[in-house]
């Protein structure tokens, strides 16, 4: 007879445009047992996101434990799932994805080009690209995971992507000044990740 494996622990994404507070926070996605010799459940993922992350929250995503049989051979323990914060400075035991530093950024800019900082995983390849369209520059981050890089813009709205790594090990991140959508349908969208939108001022005639 077959036993029951447990369910998923499910995904999560949590993203604010500013400073994520995770103090105190209890973040579970954990598997559930299973039942009568079934295997347990896998953990999920939790992705959090901000201009910058602070505070020691409390995360789960441990896979659920196997169900014990009464025939023998009980069932297996679910996998451990993923946790990803954008923005992170302190949680460096966790997969750290690029993020935008927006506290002395300007959504309007008088010139052709704007200077980006941030933070992303140590010494990583990263790419800033208008939403929809081609590549603007690549940098790198520092040993401390820090980066700064100057961006060409063009006048009016320029949305902009960031993305550490390329291909398809690539983290593109969450940070921004809204969320990219993608359609599915005519009534559906969903969230790929963070824009920054910058206005590019027109010249003085």
């Amino acid at each position: 007879e077959t036993g029951v494996g447990g369910a998923g622990g499910g995904a999560a994404l949590i993203v604010s445009l500013g400073t994520l507070d995770l103090t105190d926070a209890q973040l579970l996605a954990s598997g559930a047992a299973g039942e009568d010799g079934g295997g347990g459940g896998g953990g999920g993922a939790l992705l959090l996101a901000g201009s910058s992350v602070q505070g020691a929250p409390t995360l789960d995503v441990t896979g659920g434990e196997g169900g014990p049989s009464s025939a023998g051979g009980d069932g297996g323990a679910g996998g451990r799932g993923l946790v990803r914060v954008d923005g992170a400075s302190e949680l460096t035991d966790l997969q750290i994805g690029p993020s935008f530093d927006l506290s002395a950024f300007s959504a309007l800019v008088s010139g052709r080009s704007v200077v980006l900082t941030g933070r992303a995983t140590a010494d990583v390849e990263l790419e800033i690209a208008l939403i929809g369209g081609a590549s603007l520059v690549s940098t790198r981050s520092d040993a401390a995971g820090n980066f700064r890089v100057e961006v060409p813009l063009t006048p009016g709205l320029n949305r902009l992507s960031l993305s550490q790594g390329s291909g398809a090990d690539g983290l593109r991140s969450w940070s921004g000044t809204s969320v990219e959508l993608a359609r599915l349908g005519s009534a559906l969208a969903l969230p790929v990740g963070g824009a920054l939108d910058i206005v590019s001022l027109p010249d003085d005639e």
